[in-house]
């Protein structure tokens, strides 16, 4: 499992272009009353998808179950000190036999007594995306704490709400009866309003996400490393052209049209190191046909 904050080749210029179009498309909308409008709105922005972008959801989340305490408790890591300048924006989720790495190319001191397993988690660091070499690495769950916890399943629990201000609930409650008024029109705002600082409003089930499309989406997760090894191609193509000046949003259409043949279907591609690039990152990679 990766996490990046950013795609590779990014510029924020072209991030905040994209929370621009959303910024606009929110505006055309006269009245959101309820959070369910605002998920219908923002649905609506991400309906014409990129062939690569395919499966977006958008959803609200009001409930949770209680993750941190269930992790806190049989894997209390806490990760510091990679703020300030030069700290990493990407995180991978690596088993140590995927790794390709040593014992002494990993940090263990946190786990000192642990048995060594190739199926222990290492949480991998490096600045961007695109880089070539990780800056970071070190032991962050080891399978014999992994035994331990399974026999637990999912937490029962879920994670409390934060409890409402007392001067928030008066100021909503004020303005309440405003709403109302046929002036306005807006019963439906009020009436989650009301239910909100009551605490009356519904319990949603909780989001099962292998759900969201029943067995097509099931079926997505199976072919997930395909599909990300796809993208992965896409963006390295995207991010040597990024680095040579093009701007992210037109380098990644270049690269989506070349890297598909005529038909639509996806091309071969073998990808040939050049050493040491003019741009922006360490490296870049030269797709062939």
């Amino acid at each position: 499992m990766s996490l990046g904050c950013l795609r590779s080749g990014h510029s924020h210029e072209d991030i905040d272009q994209h929370f621009g179009r959303l910024s606009q498309w929110l505006n055309r909308w006269k009245v959101l009353q309820t959070p369910d409008d605002t998920v219908a709105c923002i649905r609506a922005f991400l309906d014409q998808a990129k062939f690569f972008e395919k499966d977006r959801y958008v959803v609200a989340l009001n409930r949770t179950r209680d993750w941190k305490g269930f992790h806190t408790a049989s894997v209390p890591v806490a990760v510091q000190g990679i703020a300030g300048p030069g700290a990493p924006h990407y995180f991978l989720l690596q088993r140590r036999a995927t790794s390709g790495l040593s014992s002494d190319e990993i940090d263990c001191s946190y786990w000192k007594n642990a048995a060594e397993h190739p199926d222990d988690v290492l949480l991998r660091t490096k600045r961007w995306l695109h880089h070539e070499e990780y800056n970071f690495q070190m032991l962050f769950y080891p399978k014999e704490v992994a035994l331990q916890l399974l026999p637990l399943g999912i937490p029962a629990g879920l994670a409390e709400n934060k409890p409402l201000a007392q001067d928030l609930i008066d100021h909503v409650k004020k303005y309440i009866p405003l709403l109302r008024n046929p002036i306005f029109k807006l019963e439906s705002c009020a009436d989650w309003l009301e239910g909100w600082v009551q605490g009356t409003l519904p319990d949603l089930p909780l989001l099962d996400v292998s759900a969201l499309k029943g067995p097509e989406q099931k079926l997505a997760i199976v072919k997930s490393y395909t599909t990300r090894a796809k993208v992965r191609i896409v963006h390295r193509a995207a991010a040597s052209a990024w680095m040579q000046g093009v701007p992210w949003s037109e380098a990644l259409e270049i690269a989506t049209k070349a890297l598909r043949t005529a038909d639509g279907t996806p091309r071969k591609l073998v990808f040939a190191k050049r050493g040491k690039g003019k741009g922006r990152g360490k490296g870049s990679g030269k797709a062939k046909g």
